[in-house]
């Protein structure tokens, strides 16, 4: 379901962002998915351009985004209501 909120780890450093997944890209046919400028940076993937990643769907902050969504809220403040419940992202940055 779309917009998702999900854990991206990559697997040749073990960094991890919280990023919202908005459409269903990616645009290249080799991706999975394709990620903000932003993201790569925290990911430590700038350079390299593509990387190795796990993908985790954080299901309680989706559905909380999805909701949001629905009620037409703008997507800060969706992503601020899904991690508002003083909800530890366990020390992952959010994107």
């Amino acid at each position: 379901q779309l917009p998702c909120i999900a854990r991206v780890t990559n697997l040749d450093n073990g960094r991890s962002v919280v990023v919202r997944l908005n459409d269903r890209g990616p645009f290249k046919r080799s991706r999975l998915m394709d990620v903000s400028k932003r993201a790569a940076e925290l990911l430590g993937m700038i350079g390299a351009g593509t990387a190795k990643v796990r993908v985790q769907v954080l299901d309680r902050e989706s559905r909380i985004v999805a909701d949001a969504a629905r009620r037409g809220m703008p997507p800060r403040m969706q992503m601020a209501m899904a991690f508002d419940r003083n909800q530890s992202t366990d020390g992952v940055q959010v994107a």
